[in-house]
């Protein structure tokens, strides 16, 4: 009897999304509960949706670094920065913001 476990851990979204699309490997598939085969890979994507929703309805958590800078526009002080205090921002720091959870998140279309 053997048993195998496999765990991966990734910075952001985006590179998890990397690993569950991976073409020709397994791995990212079995990662989410598929088989590894179109369905496998459907999965993979299915996930990524799946977690990128969940973040942007419950708010995306402040890193350590920027809550000095960033903490004065989390209204409610519950450590995330929702849509709406992302909207509220002004323009300079919104479109900084925006793009950081863009490059965390990678592309909403994938």
């Amino acid at each position: 009897m053997c048993l195998l476990a496999v765990q991966a851990v990734t910075d952001n979204l985006a590179d998890l999304r990397k690993v569950l699309t991976m073409r020709g490997n397994r791995l990212g598939a079995v990662l989410v509960g598929g088989d590894g085969g179109p369905a496998g890979d459907q999965a993979g994507l299915r996930f990524l949706r799946e977690a990128r929703a969940r973040l942007e309805a419950d708010g995306f958590p402040i890193p350590e670094r920027f809550k000095e800078q960033l903490g004065r526009f989390d209204t409610n002080s519950d450590g995330k920065l929702s849509a709406n205090e992302i909207d509220a921002m002004p323009e300079a720091a919104r479109d900084r913001v925006r793009q950081a959870i863009q490059n965390r998140l990678g592309r909403a279309d994938d």
